[in-house]
């Protein structure tokens, strides 16, 4: 797990084995978190998560969550999103059919 100035992580969402996102709060409230895990990411993922930061500033619109902030932390990055009030797909899948 990481530690960024400023927010408290308050859940895991997603552990891959590139990537880690989570639920925090921080100054603007609750925030997502979408991590770099590797402690030297590779130049095509650093490119990848600004690229997603430039799109992600620029889209408006309800169904896309748009980006606040990219900052770095040690080697790589972390992409800083508003988040949403919804149950994350694992646990909508665990109680089954709507």
């Amino acid at each position: 797990m990481i530690e960024l100035a400023g927010y408290e992580i308050t859940e895991t969402l997603y552990d891959g084995r590139t990537t880690a996102v989570y639920r925090a709060t921080g100054p603007l409230g609750e925030s997502v978190l979408k991590c770099l895990v590797a402690p030297y990411p590779t130049a095509h993922q650093i490119d990848a998560y600004r690229s997603e930061f430039a799109i992600l500033s620029r889209i408006e619109s309800p169904g896309i969550l748009r980006a606040r902030e990219l900052r770095e932390v040690g080697n790589g990055l972390v992409l800083v999103t508003e988040s949403v009030a919804v149950p994350t797909l694992r646990d909508a899948i665990r109680r089954g059919p709507m």
